[in-house]
């Protein structure tokens, strides 16, 4: 298993990547309970807002923060995952410690604007825990102890 831990920060990559195509796409986000405990309103009232701005607006916020930035994410993870996580490369495991990091900063800032739904606080701490998990399974590859030649199986 540790051989194919790489696969872990891989999916993480995936899950990202394919949730930005989504957004990107649909232009709706995947919870929008979010969205609507953070505007005080319904995601059907914020679109149907008086306003005539405010559903262009949040249409090109949910596409362009999500979705651009998730595209870019996705496969820059994805990227380094396949090939230096994989191949051992000691820089790349602590430089994926930025996935649990990213999940918790999403959560934190999520919850700052009293808008942590249930849906997004168990996809937070599911990642959290996954990219962790990730981490961990190859550690002794990346760090063989004192005395013992790298194992990559």
């Amino acid at each position: 298993m540790k051989k194919h831990a790489w696969l872990i920060p891989f999916a993480y990559g995936a899950m990202v990547l394919g949730a930005a195509l989504y957004w990107a796409i649909a232009g709706t986000p995947f919870d929008k309970a979010t969205y609507e405990l953070a505007m005080g309103m319904s995601w059907e009232a914020m679109i149907e807002s008086s306003n005539p701005k405010l559903p262009v607006l949040l249409s090109a916020l949910v596409r362009e923060l999500g979705g651009n930035f998730g595209l870019v994410s996705g496969v820059l993870i994805m990227a380094v995952a396949a090939t230096a996580f994989r191949n051992g490369e000691k820089w790349a495991w602590w430089a994926l410690w930025v996935l649990p990091l990213h999940s918790a900063l999403d959560l934190y800032t999520v919850w700052r604007y009293d808008a942590l739904s249930a849906k997004s606080f168990l996809w937070d701490m599911f990642l959290i825990g996954f990219a962790l998990w990730g981490l961990y399974l190859p550690v002794r590859i990346f760090f063989p102890g004192k005395g013992q030649k790298e194992n990559r199986s």
